[in-house]
């Protein structure tokens, strides 16, 4: 079985860590956006709902939001170097 990974903050120190690490394990599969909607909220949101979990690379105040809601039962990790 493998599992969808959406990584919001990717592009970040952090994000990079994270995605370096999922890379290598062989059920993991990590979809990303398109780096031209990298900071659309609605796009994100789609990745969001399409990943079985969502990791946030994000600084708080931009890991909080309505997009968020949409995935009331996908399980969503925090990870922040903060």
């Amino acid at each position: 079985m493998e599992f969808k990974v959406f990584i919001d903050g990717e592009a970040g120190t952090t994000g990079l860590k994270v995605a370096e690490r999922l890379q290598a394990h062989p059920h993991v599969q990590i979809i990303r956006v398109d780096e031209a909607d990298r900071k659309n909220a609605a796009a994100r949101a789609d990745m969001m709902a399409a990943s079985d979990v969502t990791i946030l690379c994000l600084p708080d105040e931009a890991a909080i939001g309505p997009r968020i809601t949409q995935c009331r039962w996908r399980p969503i990790l925090m990870v922040s170097t903060q």
